[in-house]
């Protein structure tokens, strides 16, 4: 951008490389976030994933590999105390048998995986919850 702009007559190269910056920016602001709270807490109890990102992910975004990392989150968090309420459990349950009749090959896989998790699979995840 500043290479353009100390050239005379580049204004709308620097122009459109401005405009390409501000796009890429937004984005990773995007999927940062999205990162952040899909991945909240699992690997600390200072910030625990909250379950309702993770079923609204699930349920309403249109990217096909955050519902596969959602549903893959779900394994976790049956085990994770912030999952722990019985409407929760209930919820993920629902949500997991939902995505294994699943169109898509990959989010009933994805739901195989997270239906069979185990607790010794969760303490071995590097979550360590003597509670369960």
């Amino acid at each position: 951008m500043e290479l353009y702009s100390t050239w005379e007559g580049h204004s709308s190269q620097a122009k459109q490389v401005e405009q390409y910056k501000q796009g890429l920016m937004t984005v990773s602001s995007f999927f940062d976030n999205k990162l952040k709270y899909m991945n909240n807490g699992f690997a600390s109890r200072e910030a625990p994933p909250n379950p309702g990102d993770i079923f609204n992910v699930l349920e309403n975004d249109k990217d096909p590999c955050w519902r596969f990392q959602a549903v893959l989150s779900l394994g976790l968090l049956k085990f994770h105390p912030a999952g722990r309420d019985r409407g929760d459990i209930r919820y993920i349950k629902t949500l997991l048998e939902n995505a294994l009749q699943s169109s898509n090959q990959n989010e009933r896989a994805a739901a195989k995986a997270a239906k069979e998790f185990t607790l010794e699979d969760y303490n071995n995840y590097g979550t360590k919850n003597s509670d369960y």
